[in-house]
């Protein structure tokens, strides 16, 4: 979920960054336009052109500040999007590995949640009074077999 949830993040990214170079050899193109249309020929010789050159001039300003205003909106809400989903994985990966350490603690308690009671096997050698004493029992090769069935590799890793 959370690879996904990144892609979908990052796929729009992308785009923005490359409508953002997309954007700048525009600029860079309707600047050299400009000059040309402007600076040669005798285009100024028969006509004041200085009116015409401002306005366009705004307007391709106007222009260029609207693309980049909605280019920077596009790439601050996704980078807010991003944290956002990063804070969350962080937080189900914290819950996530308190719940393994849970499990584990209760594992070597000899308890294990109710799902989980028919992984203990009672020992009929035990004494009375070991069996009284949760915290002194040990798990047995095999149930501690079991447990690590029971965990994701990610989990036992962070208990080794």
């Amino acid at each position: 979920m959370d690879v996904e949830t990144n892609g979908v993040i990052q796929e729009p990214l992308t785009v923005i960054f490359r409508l953002e170079t997309t954007k700048k050899v525009r600029v860079q193109t309707e600047e050299a336009l400009f000059r040309k249309r402007y600076t040669s020929g005798l285009r100024g010789i028969f006509r004041d052109e200085k009116e015409e050159r401002e306005k366009e001039e705004d307007k391709l300003g106007t222009l260029s500040a609207r693309r980049k205003g909605v280019l920077w909106l596009l790439k601050t809400r996704l980078g807010k999007a991003n944290e956002l989903q990063r804070g969350q994985q962080e937080i189900r990966l914290q819950r996530q590995v308190e719940r393994g350490k849970s499990i584990l603690y209760k594992a070597q308690l000899g308890f294990l949640p109710l799902n989980h009671t028919s992984l203990l096997v009672p020992s009929s050698s035990k004494s009375a009074a070991a069996a009284s004493n949760a915290r002194s029992v040990w798990l047995e090769d095999e149930e501690r077999k079991n447990i690590e069935n029971i965990l994701p590799e990610e989990q036992l890793q962070l208990f080794e």
